[in-house]
């Protein structure tokens, strides 16, 4: 029994950590394809509400529509493309989204996502999306990018990451 309760002190202790983080509810997406990125925000600033979140879009990201949230003020920022890209309806596209900010205020004691539905590159590869937190009193930036060969959870303050899978020909995008 002592020992069954140790280790189960152990396991929330090393979980701890993980709670803290900005993440990607289900940070794993097929090149090319449509993801539903949830931001999930799960604490305050040293218990203080949070009072914005603004999400970057890595470059590769050309197209992404974010999800409005009741009771929060959202700002979409564009980015100039280097060379217009086929767009979603036909119409050439020269812009896309290059940071959405959600401003409104989460209880320090409860958890919210914030929503992106991203347009996948075609390549497979690590996405990397920094995410300042401001708070009430103080910020938190969720920017670090892990050096190669580092582990992600192993850097402080970490960005939010997205893995593109290559795509498999039952799950290649039907265009």
């Amino acid at each position: 029994m002592r020992r069954a309760l140790l280790a189960s002190i152990a396991a929330t202790a090393l979980a701890a950590p993980a709670l803290a983080h900005i993440v990607i509810a289900d940070p794993g997406g097929n090149a090319g394809s449509y993801h539903a990125a949830a931001f999930r925000v799960g604490h305050g600033c040293g218990g203080s509400p949070t009072v914005s979140l603004r999400v970057e879009l890595p470059a590769a990201i050309t197209s992404a529509k974010p999800q409005p949230k009741t009771g929060w003020f959202m700002r979409v920022e564009h980015a100039s493309l280097a060379q217009p890209i086929p767009g979603e309806n036909g119409i050439p596209q020269t812009q896309r989204v290059s940071a959405v900010t959600w401003m409104g205020r989460l209880d320090p004691d409860h958890f919210d996502e914030f929503r992106l539905l991203l347009k996948l590159p075609d390549a497979a590869g690590t996405l990397y999306f920094p995410t300042l937190q401001r708070c009430e009193q103080g910020e938190t930036a969720w920017t670090t990018i892990p050096a190669r060969g580092q582990a992600w959870h192993d850097v402080k303050q970490p960005a939010p990451l997205l893995e593109v899978r290559k795509a498999t020909a039952a799950l290649a995008p039907q265009h």
